[in-house]
Parts: C-alpha cells; structure tokens; sequence
C-alpha cells in the first residue's frame, strides 16, 4: 500500500482481458470487477475471513485518522486497478462491496460512500454498484454515483419507492439459495422478480443476490438463464 497506483506484477490481468475479448462476439462487452475499498479494508484488518467484520467498523471508529488514510490508498489503487482494466479493454466496471452494509447509515456515509463517489468519478466506464445488505442504505447507495444500482435479497424490486423512482438502472436479486429448490418453485421465484423489474426492463440486469454456491447443479444455473431470456416483457 505504500506504492500507491503501482500495477505491477498484474500482466496476468491485461492479458486475461485481451484473451476473453479476443473470443467474445463484438457485440458483448467484458465488464471488470473490483472490490470495494471498505470491502477490501475489512478483509485486510481482520486478516482472515470472518463472519461480521467487526473488526473494521471498530478500527474505523477507534482510529478514525488512520482508517481514511488507508481508505484513500486503497481508493486511488482501486482507481488505478479499474482504469488498467479499461486499457486493456474491459467496457464496463463492476464495484463489489460485500461488507459495507454491515454499518448502520450516518457510518456508512461518513466510512464507505465519499470513496465509492471517488471511484466512480474517476472512471469513466458505464458502471455498477453492488452491496450487499443494503435494503437501509439504497437512499445513498442511490447518491454513489454509478450508473446501475446492483441490490441484494433484503430489497424487493417493484416494492420500494427509491428503486421506483430511481433514474439509475437496477441489477438483481434472486436469493441463491434458490438454486437448490425444486424446478418449478425456481421458475416461479426467477418470474416474480422479472415481472416485478417490467417498470425498469430497459435498464435492467437480472442477477443473484450475491455469488453462486460451489455445489449448485450447472443444470440449475441454465434453467435460470433460460427463463430469463425466454422472459415476455409485454
């Protein structure tokens, strides 16, 4: 952290990019991923996975002088990160903040969102935001900047004013853990949350509430890509 914007050592990354654009029609853009600073800040002070990352929000009010000082490292890499990606030909960027929602909203405002509006400000490539746990923050996870609000199971799209009323895109949000029901009951799940995103159809991205389980059968992830794109929007 002490060479800030050094991307060293990530020739691997340019060249993964290169490769997968070399094999994907013209048509489909390649979108990058990071994490997000208070994300990534959680992992590196608790030094291990854990299961609340208490330990960041503690050092965060604690030692509040040296939490946004290592905040800001990690946003200007984060921004250094991204924009190699968009060198090497990403077209869109994707900022997954998994832990940030952990905090209540005066903290998440004062920890979490003046470092996601930087990234976002500071790359120019259409974008998305993600974070978890977010049902009490979408009033300023809608103030982040990006250009799609990607949210979790604790929100109901098609039932909450601020996703209703957004200009912003929406991304989401089927449960996971779905992915182990029956068939029909997964069919029915995938259309509840197509019928309810219709309003937003034109800046709509389906997706999971958060990452797919190792065991999950392939067969239930290609029924879930098969309902949604046989979905009737009208």
């Amino acid at each position: 952290l002490n060479r800030v914007g050094d991307m060293a050592g990530l020739e691997h990354v340019t060249q993964t990019i290169k490769l997968v654009n070399s094999r994907l029609p013209g048509h489909l853009p390649l979108i990058g991923f990071a994490g997000a600073p208070f994300t990534v800040v959680s992992y590196l002070i608790a030094g291990r996975g854990s299961l609340g990352f208490s330990s960041a929000a503690r050092f965060a009010i604690e030692h509040p002088k040296a939490f946004h000082s290592l905040m800001q490292k990690l946003t200007r890499n984060t921004i250094a990160y991204l924009n190699l990606q968009k060198e090497a030909g990403i077209k869109v960027f994707q900022l997954f903040d998994t832990w940030g929602g952990i905090l209540p909203a005066p903290e998440y405002r004062t920890f979490v969102l003046p470092y996601v509006q930087e990234i976002f400000r500071s790359v120019d490539l259409p974008s998305i935001y993600f974070l978890k746990n977010c049902a009490h923050l979408l009033k300023d996870m809608e103030q982040c900047g990006a250009d799609f609000l990607s949210v979790c199971e604790t929100v109901e799209i098609g039932n909450d004013m601020i996703l209703n009323n957004t200009t912003k895109g929406i991304q989401g949000n089927l449960y996971n853990g779905l992915l182990y029901a029956d068939e029909e009951t997964l069919r029915r799940e995938v259309c509840k949350i197509l019928s309810a995103a219709r309003a937003h159809h034109k800046k709509y991205i389906f997706n999971l509430n958060h990452g797919i389980f190792p065991d999950i059968p392939v067969e239930r992830v290609k029924l879930v890509i098969n309902e949604v794109q046989t979905f009737k929007w009208s």
